[in-house]
């Protein structure tokens, strides 16, 4: 059966498999195909044996339990715990509602539990009237399932509910990721953790792509912080491969794995940065952080003023806060001035210069030309662009 979703045929036996449902059924069919992932149980046993017994387990239930209302044929597709069900009702008089199939679901985990002390969860496919169209029916909900990384064990979505999902526009969360990577670098594990999180799960109700371009962007962002305190010889090597693991979104039974290895990650910075700081320069660099906040607006907040301020000569000062925050003091304040400039743009009893001036840029033109630089698109372009995404 495995070769003939896959590859559109069938040999002999499976034709006969086949056959006896559409005779089974007076040639009125409707077929469904229902992808499972088990959950991995058994914990006492090695991986190896977890997964050969637990999936053989689970599997004969399955069959057995679904025989109770469905002609059907079971495939195992691969070793990541993963079971497809091709679904022909016994009764076709019973209206197979979604309501229906939750129920269905719900009772099969229930005495799955009970029985093999696991659970599944899975996507169903829309019906199918046609044994011809099973091999697109299973592409296409193939490729829908990934959605099942955002959902508990136990748990039925439906193909119509995640086609709707790729239908939606995606805008990555820069800013968040932003501010992730400042609540890094300054040893703020709370609020790293829970940006990591919003980030990963803002890809939830979007296609399988917006969830690999989240993913590769967060594992991007994190990485160039790696890259910098190993420069510094703060971190070992290894740090960097946990993180790309998280690019083979496959192996992972839900989506709490992929944050946990982000924030495990995230974690171990975080540790390793606190063995390396003294509290002197914590001292120093909140004085300075705080500083650019507070005065980011003013013309002289800049490198000399604060090192004036701190006791320190500029250069030295500059490569200290470079070297535990990864980025230039001049940096922090400009990034500081765009990020007020941006949240004024929105709000349209200020123009264009008067927002460049209230944020500390000594000239219009200026503004303009670092507000491009770092965003692509001039002040005003942005003003434009997001006052039409807030008009209906």
């Amino acid at each position: 059966m495995k070769n003939f979703i896959l590859n559109g045929y069938c040999e002999n036996r499976e034709k006969k498999q086949l056959h006896y449902l559409l005779c089974r059924n007076n040639n009125q069919v409707s077929f469904y195909i229902l992808i499972l992932q088990l959950k991995p149980s058994l914990s006492h046993l090695s991986k190896g044996e977890q997964n050969s017994n637990s999936f053989k387990l689970s599997e004969n239930y399955i069959l057995s339990y679904s025989n109770l209302n469905f002609f059907c044929k079971g495939i195992s597709l691969d070793c990541h715990l993963n079971y497809t069900l091709i679904l022909s009702p016994k009764n076709e008089k019973v209206e197979l509602s979604q309501e229906w199939w939750l129920e269905w679901f719900h009772k099969l985990n229930e005495s799955l539990t009970d029985s093999c002390n696991t659970m599944v969860k899975g996507i169903l496919s829309e019906s199918v009237s046609d044994m011809n169209l099973l091999p697109k029916a299973y592409e296409d909900t193939l490729q829908m399932a990934y959605q099942t990384l955002f959902i508990a064990s136990g748990y039925l979505i439906f193909y119509e509910t995640v086609k709707e999902y790729h239908k939606k526009y995606f805008v990555y969360p820069a800013e968040k990721e932003m501010w992730m990577s400042r609540a890094l670098t300054a040893g703020d594990r709370v609020k790293t953790n829970k940006l990591i999180y919003e980030i990963v799960m803002s890809a939830s109700e979007y296609s399988y792509d917006a969830l690999i371009m989240t993913i590769f962007r967060l594992a991007s962002a994190l990485i160039t912080i790696i890259n910098e305190l190993q420069k510094c010889n703060f971190l070992p090597n290894d740090v960097s491969e946990r993180i790309l693991s998280t690019y083979r979104v496959g192996r992972f039974y839900g989506i709490d794995e992929v944050v946990n290895t982000f924030q495990e990650a995230a974690d171990n910075i975080v540790t390793i940065l606190e063995n390396k700081k003294h509290r002197q320069h914590n001292n120093l660099l909140e004085t300075v952080h705080e500083y650019i906040q507070k005065n980011y607006y003013q013309y002289e907040c800049c490198v000399e003023t604060i090192a004036d301020i701190v006791g320190m000569s500029p250069a030295y000062l500059g490569r200290l806060y470079k070297r535990y925050m990864l980025i230039n003091i001049s940096e922090e304040i400009y990034e500081t001035r765009l990020r007020h400039s941006k949240e004024m743009l929105l709000d349209k009893k200020y123009t264009i210069a008067e927002i460049g001036q209230k944020n500390g840029f000594s000239s219009n033109s200026y503004f303009c030309k670092v507000f491009k630089k770092k965003f692509g698109i001039t002040p005003q372009e942005y003003r434009n662009k997001n006052r039409l995404i807030k008009e209906p």
